[in-house]
């Protein structure tokens, strides 16, 4: 900030010069073209200042649901684990090869399992070594992560955009060190104005540059616009489909729209296989070229 105050300074000075020799008028016109210059210049410091300011979490205590937070379960045997670092490690080999670093997760429609998807991925992420994670709540309707990380609703994402609240107040930091929260925070009817004040893309590009991976939590893509929105702001999305619920109209319609922007693949969730109530988590990718990987299925408990 301290260009502002030296270049108000040296204005002034000149403009006293100047109003005493050529005459106000002169003065003036000078004075108006050198202030913007002047602006322009301070403009810049801010803005490179803003995005060279490090996230800084505040410290909250998380107490995680061990039954459906498997992957922060002390069990490393867990099957539906050891997908989801299945899952790390193909999208840990996407980001080499192209550029990949913020993950929207969603579904055609409301409890298919996107929240407990992009929570678990997230952990997953976050035990990779030197590896740093945000997991944003993009349900300013109805967030849930929170409930999975045991952690404080509010303040959140609604409140940061709608300037209700600043970035010290929202991002939270828990149990994992290299993994930050941004929870929803307080619910909002008009979450879609918000999504479209252009906050939201400003702190994604900043959070890429501090961050290795940005996993967001979206609302269901049928009954709001919410989750369209945010796939645009995203690298690419994951779409999260459950066996025996989602019906394949709906789906086909989902993996339609989300293509527009990257669709890396689907995964479906709790699929039942033969006989009994054991149940399966699994899915297949799909890369740019539109090549399908093999469905690997787990047990889970």
């Amino acid at each position: 900030m301290s260009r502002i105050h030296e270049a108000i300074k040296k204005l002034e000075q000149k403009a006293r010069d100047l109003a005493s020799i050529t005459g106000s008028d002169s003065a003036a016109s000078l004075l108006e073209s050198e202030l913007a210059q002047a602006l322009d210049a301070s403009l810049e410091e801010v803005r490179q200042t803003v995005v060279d300011a490090p996230i800084v979490p505040r410290k909250v205590t998380w107490t995680p649901d061990p039954d459906r937070l498997v992957v922060f379960n002390s069990d490393k045997t867990n099957p539906v684990a050891e997908q989801f670092r299945t899952l790390r490690s193909r999208l840990t080999q996407m980001q080499v090869e192209t550029q990949l670093k913020s993950v929207l997760i969603s579904s055609p429609l409301p409890d298919e399992g996107k929240s407990f998807s992009a929570a678990n991925l997230a952990f997953s992420l976050s035990l990779r070594e030197d590896t740093r994670v945000v997991l944003i709540d993009g349900d300013m309707r109805w967030p849930r992560l929170n409930k999975l990380l045991g952690a404080p609703e509010e303040p959140g994402l609604s409140d940061l955009l709608a300037g209700e609240a600043t970035e010290s107040e929202v991002f939270q930091s828990g149990p994992i060190e290299d993994l930050v929260f941004l929870p929803g925070g307080k619910r909002m009817t008009n979450a879609a104005e918000l999504l479209a004040n252009g906050k939201l893309p400003a702190l994604l590009t900043r959070l890429a540059e501090q961050f290795d991976w940005i996993i967001m939590d979206s609302p269901a893509l049928m009954p709001v616009s919410d989750g369209l929105l945010l796939s645009n702001m995203c690298d690419a999305s994951l779409l999260v489909v459950q066996a025996g619920k989602t019906q394949l109209e709906a789906a086909s319609w989902a993996v339609t729209e989300l293509r527009r922007k990257r669709l890396l693949g689907v995964l479906l969730n709790c699929a039942s296989e033969g006989r009994g109530s054991s149940y399966y988590y699994g899915g297949y990718y799909s890369d740019r070229e539109g090549k399908k990987h093999k469905k690997e299925k787990r047990r889970e408990k």
